[in-house]
């Protein structure tokens, strides 16, 4: 096999990709950065791997892969030496593709909003509208963790990389308060101990170092 990962380090599509390599063992072969900020990934070329222009995109022998949500199943699935990361069992797969359409459909689609207004000099603060689906996002979050060591249950799952790497830009954007989200809190601790959660923290810092970047561009 030879995989090929298209990313840039501040998307958290693509520390997700890299978290779950590291937790399954498996070597990406090469990793190709995409120029985000000079739109590189609106390029012909790129636009032509992925019409959709987003990172991370994998290439495997050749096959294509896009998006964080459907590359984690793909790797677990295939290169996992077992299925603990994602069960083959259906109802604790159900659990984590859940979650995995959790961060899709509600908890991304925040952050993403909160740093384009940045990118775009359009809001430096979480527009209220911003905020409240922040709030409602760690509301969910946190009765998912309910009597649950994780967001799928009690075991760690691809679910986990998804969430973490959103989360923690979320908690530099809008911060976790530890007395109202203390599951949360719990959580994000214990996935800092992971032995490779560093896949996670470097491109994170880059990420807030991005954003504060843009911050100070307003007057």
């Amino acid at each position: 096999m030879v995989l090929i990962l298209y990313m840039h380090e501040v998307s958290p599509g693509v520390r997700a990709t890299l978290l779950t390599a590291a937790a399954l063992g498996i070597n990406i072969d090469k990793k190709i950065g995409v120029d985000l900020i000079n739109r590189e990934h609106f390029g012909a070329s790129f636009t032509k791997r992925n019409p959709a222009r987003t990172v991370p995109s994998l290439e495997d022998d050749g096959f294509i892969v896009n998006d964080s949500h459907v590359i984690l199943p793909y790797l677990a699935d295939k290169y996992g030496e077992n299925d603990d990361l994602y069960p083959k069992d259906l109802q604790k797969r159900s659990k984590v593709n859940y979650i995995l359409q959790f961060d899709n459909g509600i908890l991304f689609p925040v952050l993403y909003s909160i740093a384009m207004n940045i990118y775009k000099n359009i809001s430096k603060e979480p527009t209220e509208k911003d905020l409240d689906a922040a709030y409602r996002a760690y509301d969910i979050l946190e009765s998912l963790l309910d009597n649950h060591s994780y967001t799928a249950g009690d075991f760690l799952s691809i679910g986990d990389f998804s969430v973490i790497t959103t989360m923690s830009s979320m908690n530099h954007l809008v911060p976790v308060d530890a007395k109202e989200y203390r599951k949360i809190t719990a959580w994000m601790k214990m996935m800092k101990q992971l032995p490779y959660y560093h896949y996670n923290q470097d491109g994170l810092e880059k990420h807030i170092a991005l954003l504060e970047e843009y911050r100070a561009k307003f007057e």
